[in-house]
């Protein structure tokens, strides 16, 4: 009987052995599915920002591709114009620098572009200055809300808005007070102000 016994205790840890390789196997299969689910969610998580970052871009590039197309290329145009027409006084006007200097530049930016605005037999400037104002306002809303890349537009833009608000930023002031448009030159005091870390 004992001998019996021995036997059924043999046949028993014999036929325990597969089941417990078969729980080996099991935790084995349940340890890399898990694995192989969160190695997945991280791919899709690197794909999703990889796919956000190329959008950035894309909104980007279709800003600067604007500001050469439509009523933006010919408000630049008429900036363009206004500053061949003075090209001697601006490179007069770009070697003031000094502190005593700051009223000199406001003054003259002003008062040529009033000189420009009676002589000129085009569009307004003072429109095409408020709307340049205006895109870029639309350029620091895109990048404020992770819409567009900064960097994209930086790059682009803040020599454009450093220079323009040099000329016209007191025109742009004195459009912010008589079209009650507080706001008008934020956006290009944001590019402007970039290269010395003031803007975000």
């Amino acid at each position: 009987m004992t001998e019996n016994l021995d036997k059924a205790i043999e046949i028993a840890a014999v036929s325990e052995a597969p089941r417990q390789s078969y729980s080996t196997v099991a935790k084995v299969i349940e340890t890399l599915s898990h694995a192989a689910t969160v190695f997945g969610i991280i791919i899709i998580i690197w794909q999703l920002n990889l796919d956000s970052d190329q959008r950035k871009a894309e909104n980007s590039l279709q800003l600067v591709e604007r500001f050469h197309s439509g009523s933006l290329s010919e408000d630049t145009d008429v900036i363009n114009t206004f500053s061949f027409s003075r090209r001697e006084q601006l490179v007069a006007f770009r070697r003031l620098g000094g502190a005593q200097d700051v009223e000199t530049k406001r003054r003259w930016g002003e008062d040529e572009v009033a000189k420009f605005a009676e002589e000129a037999a085009q569009p307004d400037i003072y429109v095409s200055i408020y709307d340049i104002s205006a895109f870029f306002n639309e350029m620091k809303t895109c990048v404020e809300n992770n819409v567009c890349d900064k960097n994209i537009l930086r790059a682009y833009f803040t020599d454009y808005a450093q220079g323009f608000m040099d000329i016209f930023g007191n025109v742009i002031s004195s459009l912010e007070r008589d079209t009650s448009t507080n706001n008008l030159g934020v956006g290009l005091r944001y590019f402007a102000d970039m290269d010395s870390g003031d803007a975000q």
